[in-house]
């Protein structure tokens, strides 16, 4: 696959789809972070857990799958994307960040109204909690039309509907597929405790560490414990980089599927042990971060929002520097020149 950055139209798409990303994150870090802490939030707008249709582990997963999705949409369109004429902005676009945040007010006002009328909203809470998620991700639409404009959304929907519904098929059934493979996180998470281990013993005194000897689990409580001076975490299911792993792995095979007859089979298996290492060794370096940020700037902050988003983000910068150099070695000469 050939550089595709070098297209206008995909670096376009890329640029905005990090304008839109960075959009997300700043509201989730407001709503999450500032907003959380305050008493007016922890008075009016916090609700119990089961009103969440997604809790904080599968927040995590979904975020993988999505992204899974969203990259193996890319790949399938490529050669129609890289077409694609995409308008310039325009500053009438901001016009709706108006409803969007109209519906985050009604998100908010939903979640006060089940805080105060507890008896209404508890005989039906996985109902009301799925309400939530329609209403948050209509607020999603609306930012994302804000930044592609609305005349390129509604040309984009009709051109890949098909496609789009698709894969969003596809992002289920990978979001699923991720627990039939929970039970192996312990390994995993085992592993980069050990690593951890004996590289934080090399810098600091004060290390303290606690081995998980289970094999497998069904469930996703407990992992090994590791601590460094104050800073003290269980390298659970969300630290073990399973989740990553299969992500590498799908879209890995996705890729090779679909270019089955113009890449080398020999250099793709070797390059996919190779990936599947450098990801396990990401992710160890995912948590080496975390437990730098925990130590030296905050640990709330480590185990919240930098927890939450840093795997995304060193997974989509492995994998476009892995892909970027591996496809040079693993499309037949005569591919590349396509």
């Amino acid at each position: 696959m050939e550089n595709p950055l070098k297209h206008k139209s995909i670096r376009q798409i890329v640029l905005r789809v990090i304008i839109l990303v960075l959009i997300l994150l700043g509201i989730n870090y407001f709503l999450n972070t500032l907003l959380s802490n305050t008493s007016f939030f922890n008075t009016y707008l916090r609700i119990p857990s089961k009103f969440q249709t997604l809790q904080f582990i599968q927040k995590i997963i979904f975020i993988n799958a999505l992204i899974f999705g969203l990259i193996a949409f890319s790949v399938r369109n490529y050669r129609s994307l890289k077409k694609e004429n995409i308008p310039k902005f325009e500053f009438r676009q901001l016009l709706f960040l108006l409803p969007a945040f109209s519906v985050l007010v009604l998100h908010n006002f939903l979640k006060f109204m089940i805080k105060s009328f507890p008896t209404f909203f508890d005989a039906m809470p996985q109902f009301w909690a799925f309400v939530k998620l329609i209403i948050f991700g209509i607020f999603v639409v609306c930012i994302a039309i804000s930044v592609f404009g609305t005349k390129f959304s509604i040309h984009f929907i009709k051109k890949y509907h098909k496609s789009i519904l698709s894969f969003a098929l596809l992002t289920l059934v990978f979001f699923a597929l991720i627990f039939v493979v929970q039970s192996l996180w312990t390994m995993f998470s085992g592993g980069v405790a050990g690593v951890l281990n004996q590289i934080f013993r090399l810098f600091y005194e004060n290390v303290y560490y606690k081995p998980d000897y289970r094999t497998f689990a069904l469930n996703e409580a407990g992992g090994p414990i590791l601590g460094v001076n104050n800073f003290r975490v269980i390298i659970g299911q969300p630290c073990s980089g399973i989740d990553s792993m299969l992500l590498f792995i799908s879209l890995y095979l996705i890729i090779a599927i679909m270019d089955w007859k113009r890449i080398n089979k020999k250099m793709a298996i070797l390059l996919f042990f190779i990936g599947a290492v450098g990801m396990y060794l990401t992710n160890i370096l995912r948590i080496f971060i975390l437990f730098l940020v925990g130590i030296y700037i905050s640990p709330k902050f480590a185990v919240g929002l930098f927890h939450t988003n840093i795997g995304w983000i060193l997974f989509i910068i492995f994998f476009f520097i892995y892909w970027s150099i591996g496809s040079k070695f693993i499309y037949k000469k005569s591919a590349r020149k396509k």
